[in-house]
């Protein structure tokens, strides 16, 4: 089991606070585990650090401009815990420019579950969308990308807004928010169903997330389908 920690708005917009115990399993931890303390997010007054962001801030994504935050989560990668998936207990460290141009503009930790909005003429044949989200485990090359083994427990954090977006962080860098899957996909009983939606108070079904942004793939999807 694991700790998870929500801080959300509610419908008179005041600010709640809810911690959660659910099972330590992507399911739930994929919801959390996508931004590294210290990454810098734009907001309508500047620049936040993502630990620093409350629901009800303006903040600056790529796909539906300024908008307002919604839901907050965080949970711990913690050293030598027994995961279910082994890469959570690790994050993903990329080095000024290593996507491009200002992705990003400063060294930046990213989350186990994080995924990185990217460009490829791949994703449109396999999709119809040019754009897809990609694990940023995926770029790992061990030189500009590198996979991090931290020593001491360390908060992650998600963000989650009225419809799934692209958040800019660190500049230029495109991290997707929060989104748990599409229901037909997640094939969830009604108890797992229940425990689930109780990670989101903002929303009160699984449908209200709306469609996918983008579709998610792995980097591995578009090298196999240049070879084809």
């Amino acid at each position: 089991m694991r700790r998870y920690e929500i801080v959300h708005l509610t419908p008179s917009s005041d600010i709640d606070d809810v911690t959660r115990i659910a099972p330590a399993i992507p399911l739930f931890e994929d919801c959390f585990a996508a931004i590294g303390r210290g990454a810098i997010v734009t907001t309508d007054t500047g620049p936040c650090a993502v630990e620093d962001l409350w629901p009800g801030d303006r903040v600056m994504t790529t796909s539906h401009g300024m908008v307002q935050l919604l839901w907050k989560g965080c949970m711990q990668i913690v050293p030598g815990a027994q995961n279910a998936n082994p890469e959570m207990g690790t994050m993903t460290r990329l080095t000024q420019d290593a996507l491009g141009y200002r992705k990003p503009n400063a060294d930046l930790v990213l989350g186990p579950a994080a995924r990185i909005a990217h460009r490829h003429n791949m994703s449109k044949r396999l999709s119809g969308d040019e754009v897809s989200f990609i694990p940023a485990r995926d770029f790992i090359d061990q030189s500009a990308i590198v996979e991090l083994h931290p020593a001491t427990a360390v908060d992650v954090y998600q963000l989650g807004f009225r419809e799934h977006a692209s958040i800019l962080i660190s500049g230029g860098l495109e991290v997707e928010s929060l989104h748990p899957g599409l229901p037909h996909l997640l094939k969830l009983r009604n108890d797992g169903r229940e425990l689930l939606m109780s990670m989101f108070p903002h929303m009160q079904q699984l449908g209200d997330f709306g469609p996918l942004l983008h579709p998610r793939l792995h980097l591995r999807d578009l090298d196999l389908s240049s070879i084809a």
